[in-house]
């Protein structure tokens, strides 16, 4: 996925993925251009699950 995401967004992404190990994460990412030319936003949201469990999203 980190492919499709736009450079200056990459970053905070990544460190959203580190945080969601011990705490709840919102994070704004932008998508590269799809076929169509455009420019897509998402809002991510996900708390963690507890030890031994993958998070929650």
């Amino acid at each position: 996925m980190h492919n499709h995401l736009h450079p200056d967004d990459l970053e905070a992404f990544r460190q959203a993925g580190r945080d969601l190990e011990t705490a709840p994460v919102e994070v704004v990412f932008r998508l590269l251009p799809s076929a169509t030319g455009e420019t897509r936003a998402l809002l991510l949201r996900g708390r963690p699950a507890g030890p031994g469990k993958p998070p929650a999203c």
